[in-house]
């Protein structure tokens, strides 16, 4: 309509007028309200969808879950039935990579929306591609959601801090001394300020205590740039509370900071509420967050955060908080052996796994895409290439395109995507990014328009039955009367003959009995 409008507004003449085909049913109806300028007439054509019972797959959404390689993970669908009957022995299946990985059979009540949970796995690193599916009916547009995700070779960990306290951390990453997902490397927090943070995805610190302006400098840089830090307090960080604090403003302004208990006490806090529809925290939903025992404690409460783990006096446990492009995790507790049993618990090994993991999912990273005649925008975290890009639609067509530099970062983008599927990102041979486009399902309720919301809609509906031109022509001038006048004057003219010849033979009549009176 907006196109429509442009189009026109390019031309001079004494009549503006636009004609629209639709089914009636779409969602840009249901709003109610075309605009278009008042000299500008609109006429809409409706004609009948093939059929009202339509389904649809509305949603594909990647649970609380982190994604590896060689480790099964589960997408959850939902389908929708718009139609008026249920849909019996519907099939629903997922494939990834062009391979079919799983299918499940279900039955769909009329008006229902439900979830299925289908699984896949895959065996190597990198970007992926696919697709949920239902069996066809009309329109097929609807009957695919496509989705993307990447998934890193390894995510590439710091450990800073001293080197008794790291290897409980390393331990948790690699109790076999090595890790297929897991790139370790660990530095004294001395050491911090000569390596370059760019070769990492994740610093765990543990007990910031005296790191130079540059090590800070460069590890806030880090942060907002898109990398994970996790900080967590030791004994001699707790011994200078207002330094830690010092320290740990730069990632959170305003924040307040305390240490609470005595590793000589007796008594103990374990942990309390927590959040379990945070990604780190979902896997204790079913069985609770398991029971450690803490001494001492520091009660970290920043300015802007959210607390996603609490301890039992309520006390924050693990604050997020987002600097930049990434995110910090504040930690009240400590791998000190001293202040409690953290690293022999059963939280432990479970927490610093999926941290990193959390903080690294913006290299692992499930992407559901773009609505179609929406525009995409893609920024590519690994182009450093000379080559040309170029973008490769869902039906081969292929299209260069020039990056914008947003950040620093190199950013495409595809105006009002055409069609549904898969749209590559080359450079060269090499593929850079991918991303979906997918219909907007809101548009698959194929339920006609009533009367009433018709009324609402200020354009003229014609109808599809009758003559469209002669519609037309009486919207613009009305009804047409020269034909109707035509036969009335015909009539007049008729009755007046007749009148007339009847007064000229009661004339004539009246005339002679005159002219014989007057001979006699």
């Amino acid at each position: 309509m907006e196109d429509a409008v442009n189009i026109l507004g390019d031309y001079r003449a004494p009549n503006y007028e636009i004609y629209l085909l639709t089914d009636d049913c779409a969602i840009g109806w249901r709003k109610g309200v075309i605009h278009h300028p008042d000299d500008m007439r609109v006429y809409v054509f409706p004609f009948s969808p093939d059929g009202t019972d339509n389904r649809a797959i509305t949603k594909v959404e990647f649970p609380a879950q982190f994604l590896e390689i060689g480790t099964p993970f589960e997408l959850s669908v939902r389908l929708t039935n718009y139609g008026k009957k249920p849909a019996e022995n519907l099939l629903c299946w997922l494939v990834v990579d062009g391979e079919k990985k799983s299918q499940t059979t279900v039955t769909l009540p009329a008006g229902a929306s439900i979830d299925v949970k289908l699984s896949a796995q895959v065996e190597k690193g990198g970007l992926h591609w696919g697709y949920a599916a239902i069996s066809e009916d009309n329109p097929l547009v609807d009957n695919r959601r496509y989705f993307t995700f990447k998934i890193p070779k390894q995510v590439r960990v710091l450990i800073v801090g001293r080197p008794e306290l790291r290897q409980y951390i390393k331990l948790a990453l690699a109790p076999e001394g090595e890790s297929r997902f897991f790139k370790i490397s660990e530095v004294s927090e001395s050491q911090l300020g000569q390596k370059n943070l760019e070769e990492f995805d994740i610093v765990i610190y543990i007990g910031p205590k005296n790191p130079t302006d540059i090590a800070l400098g460069r590890l806030r840089a880090f942060v907002s740039g898109g990398g994970g830090l996790v900080v967590m307090p030791d004994e001699p960080s707790a011994q200078n509370s207002e330094k830690l604090k010092q320290i740990l403003s730069k990632f959170s302004p305003q924040l307040s900071l305390d240490v609470v208990g005595d590793t000589a006490s007796l008594a103990m806090v374990g942990f309390g509420k927590a959040d379990f529809g945070h990604p780190i925290l979902s896997v204790f939903a079913e069985t609770g967050v398991p029971d450690a025992g803490f001494k001492k404690i520091v009660r970290i409460v920043p300015y802007e955060g959210n607390t996603i783990l609490h301890f039992a006096n309520d006390m924050p446990a693990i604050s997020e908080v987002n600097l930049g492009d990434g995110r910090v995790l504040l930690c009240g507790f400590s791998p000190e052996p001293s202040w409690g049993n953290l690293i022999l618990s059963g939280f432990f090994v479970p927490f610093v796994h999926r941290s990193c993991q959390y903080l690294a999912s913006d290299v692992a990273a499930f992407d559901v895409g773009y609505i179609v005649g929406g525009n995409g925008l893609k920024t590519l975290e690994d182009y450093e290439s000379d080559e040309p890009l170029k973008v490769i639609f869902p039906d081969g067509r292929a299209k260069f395109v020039a990056p914008r530099f947003l950040g620093g970062k190199a950013t495409v983008i595809i105006d009002n995507l055409p069609k549904a599927g898969i749209y590559w990102i080359v450079a060269g041979n090499d593929t850079i990014s991918a991303f979906a486009a997918n219909v907007n399902t809101e548009e698959s309720n194929l339920e006609p328009l009533t009367p009433a919301e018709k009324k609402r809609i200020n354009v003229v509906w014609l109808n599809s039955e009758g003559n469209i031109e002669k519609q037309v022509l009486q919207t613009k001038f009305g009804v047409e009367l020269a034909r109707p006048l035509l036969v009335l004057a015909l009539l007049l003219l008729a009755a007046e003959m007749i009148i007339e010849t009847s007064w000229r033979k009661k004339t004539s009549k009246v005339g002679a009995k005159t002219a014989t009176e007057t001979e006699k």
